[in-house]
């Protein structure tokens, strides 16, 4: 699978804190519209958060990508999707938006 660009940028930090790249999750249910199996950007399997980074196509697939969380909130997954434009604009401040959303989920 290709890894972005602003992907890279944030792979080194999620990595040491645990997340997983690339990890596959397999929904179990095959519909015209989606995969059967779906590849997270990053993961943190055994509380089932995930983090996806959205580049400019997913403007695009909005409906898709708002099935694909319904199906992944279904199997108990909680997403957070990063714009790609917000890396590029800081790293430092999109660690901070995903460090504060790790808190809120842990509630």
């Amino acid at each position: 699978p290709r890894i972005s660009r602003e992907e890279t940028l944030l792979t080194p930090w999620l990595t040491a804190l645990g997340w997983e790249t690339q990890y596959r999750v397999n929904t179990h249910v095959h519909t015209n519209t989606l995969p059967r199996m779906f590849r997270l950007d990053f993961a943190l399997p055994s509380p089932k958060l995930y983090i996806e980074i959205d580049g400019d196509v997913h403007r695009l697939r909005q409906q898709r990508d708002a099935r694909r969380d319904a199906m992944l909130d279904a199997l108990g997954w909680h997403g957070l999707r990063i714009p790609a434009k917000q890396i590029i604009e800081s790293v430092k401040d999109t660690k901070s938006i995903i460090l504060s959303w790790l808190q809120s989920v842990d509630k």
